[in-house]
């Protein structure tokens, strides 16, 4: 019994550190959103910390419920804190750079098919505008 209940331990503890990691990455992700805009102003910056806090509450709150019958025991929140911060100053950096360029991939395709679809729907707005235009000057004859 002494033994299941070591390696129970030891999963709880690898399996905290995995998911400090799994926060990082979520953290990062709302990083580079944030840092996509301009100006990042207190309300997205107020809207996307509460956002990330509710995303990562369930995993946390989850992981002490499986491992631990849902008591709070300072060595998990220790471990998810370790892996949160171990992942923070060594693979976050690399994990943002490649976020960034995602990013601008992707801003860069709605901008060109923003233009795309005002090139196309420019000449049909044109026509509607011309046609209620000449609507309203059959009206006033009658």
């Amino acid at each position: 019994m002494w033994e299941l209940d070591i390696k129970l331990e030891g999963q709880c503890f690898l399996y905290s550190l995995l998911l400090g990691v799994a926060l990082c990455f979520i953290y990062d992700i709302f990083k580079a959103v944030r840092q996509s805009f301009k100006k990042p102003r207190f309300v997205v910056t107020l809207i996307l910390d509460i956002l990330f806090f509710l995303i990562c509450v369930l995993p946390v709150y989850c992981h002490l419920l499986i491992f631990t019958n849902g008591q709070v025991r300072f060595y998990v929140l220790f471990t998810v804190a370790t892996g949160f911060f171990i992942c923070r100053f060594t693979l976050s950096k690399i994990f943002l750079v490649v976020l960034r360029f995602l990013i601008g991939v992707i801003m860069r395709i709605f901008s060109h098919l923003g233009a795309f679809l005002r090139n196309i729907l420019s000449p049909v707005g044109k026509f509607l505008k011309k046609v209620r235009f000449k609507d309203k000057k059959v009206l006033k004859n009658t």
